[in-house]
């Protein structure tokens, strides 16, 4: 029953969301308020989460609906810009959001674009710039520049530092990092930018036995960051890296 209301729900109010960013917002901004509210248990939440919002990563969710008024935010593999709207619902002052996918990111340029602190990108991240081909998976979701499997397509490439260069950024409080196995290129090409960042949080797509996983490990805590490892509500596997500065740590001036 629960799963045919939601098939039902989404189908009728979905796509006048997708047309309508403004409303969208707003809708964003009353679940957030109920779900503050409302006295939920963790379960239904992250149904709710799921199934209403389109977000199916409660633990990302729940990163940045504790972000402050006036943050900083990167959103890297964006989608269709979910999490950028989230951010710019808690009243981030800047949100920028880079979707390698041509068609991903029109439908994410249609969300944030009326938002004056909000700037779209149409290119994957990487260790640096430049042209990169990106392997189209059976899903929306699940393209990558490092599964190459499928078609191929060429995209522009960035490496973080470059980005935060190009947009003069001097602070970030949160970088979500989605790139389905490319996050060590990510992380290699954005060291500037982990010095100035407050937060970071990986959707890791590595086993903890492969050698990716442990350069990972190694990178940020040369950076300065502890690491928390979050699991999947629902798979109860390990599946993100939540990561905040060591105290000790002394941030990089930006460039």
């Amino acid at each position: 029953m629960e799963r045919q209301f939601l098939s039902i729900y989404r189908k009728l109010f979905g796509s006048i969301l997708e047309r309508t960013p403004l409303l969208k917002l707003l809708y964003f901004k009353i679940l957030l308020m109920a779900f503050r509210l409302l006295n939920l248990s963790n379960l239904i939440k992250t149904r709710l989460i799921s199934g209403l919002l389109g977000i199916s990563e409660p633990p990302v969710f729940a990163i940045f609906n504790r972000l402050p008024k006036g943050s900083v935010v990167i959103d890297v593999g964006a989608y269709i810009g979910y999490y950028s709207l989230l951010s710019i619902a808690k009243k981030a002052s800047e949100v920028i959001a880079i979707e390698p996918n041509p068609k991903n990111y029109e439908r994410l340029l249609n969300h944030i674009k009326r938002f004056p602190n909000s700037i779209a990108v149409n290119a994957a991240v990487s260790d640096e710039s430049g042209v990169a081909k990106l392997y189209l998976g059976p899903t929306e979701v699940t393209h990558s520049i490092i599964n190459k499997s499928g078609v191929a397509i060429e995209v522009a490439c960035i490496a973080l530092d470059e980005l935060i260069r190009k947009f003069g950024v001097k602070k970030v409080d949160l970088i979500k990092i989605d790139v389905e196995g490319a996050e060590l290129k990510v992380l290699k090409g954005a060291e500037k930018s982990l010095g100035i960042a407050k937060q970071v949080v990986i959707d890791m797509h590595f086993s903890p036995n492969s050698v990716e996983y442990q350069e990972i490990i190694a990178l940020l805590n040369r950076k300065g960051f502890t690491i928390k490892q979050l699991e999947d509500p629902l798979t109860k596997e390990i599946r993100y890296f939540y990561c905040i500065p060591m105290k000790d740590r002394k941030p990089t001036k930006p460039t």
